[in-house]
């Protein structure tokens, strides 16, 4: 009867930590959202790459009406004209996935292709490197679908490698029939 007690009281100390848990990223989460907004009104770029980090890594903490948000908000972030607010946005993104049905990974890819096609990639190697990176991360079809259009393209080698290790993430759940079909 005694070790029943004890493991209800262990249960009920694991669950309120989790419940805790939850609500401190919560209210972080809530914190940096209305940070990320004061820092982009305010043109403070390390406010921006502070806050941003934070979105990406208590992306799970959100609820739909505030994903809605961030990624109006990463989209603003996406088109600064400071590469180091770009990059910490990409990785950010790399984060942002679940949703119902994947749909926020979808998103997040839908983002990070059109920077993979627009001139900030073009004109920086490192940078189009990051954005292939990030894609993998996020293990969908149509981002490694973009990943080989990139390889087709005959990219330099830094390129092609970034490409393949974000492929090989992305072909570690998405079956390669599915791709094939997507990239042709």
């Amino acid at each position: 009867m005694q070790s029943r007690i004890m493991l209800g009281l262990g249960l009920l100390a694991v669950l309120g930590a989790t419940v805790a848990a939850q609500g401190d990223d919560a209210q972080a989460l809530a914190e940096a959202i209305d940070g990320l907004k004061t820092a982009v009104k305010e043109k403070q770029d390390p406010d921006q790459i502070h806050y941003v980090k934070i979105l990406g890594e208590k992306w799970t903490a959100a609820d739909a009406k505030q994903r809605k948000e961030i990624f109006k908000l990463v989209r603003g972030n996406l088109k600064s004209r400071n590469p180091d607010v770009k990059d910490a946005t990409v990785e950010a993104l790399s984060m942002m996935n679940g949703g119902k049905r994947d749909r926020d990974a979808d998103m997040a890819t839908k983002l990070l292709e059109a920077e993979l096609n627009g001139k900030a990639a073009k004109d920086s190697e490192t940078y189009m490197a990051a954005v292939m990176k990030s894609m993998g991360k996020l293990q969908r079809p149509k981002g490694a679908a973009s990943l080989i259009k990139q390889l087709k393209k005959g990219s330099d080698q830094i390129v092609a490698a970034a490409a393949i290790v974000a492929l090989a993430a992305a072909l570690s759940v998405a079956g390669a029939g599915s791709i094939n079909a997507q990239s042709a």
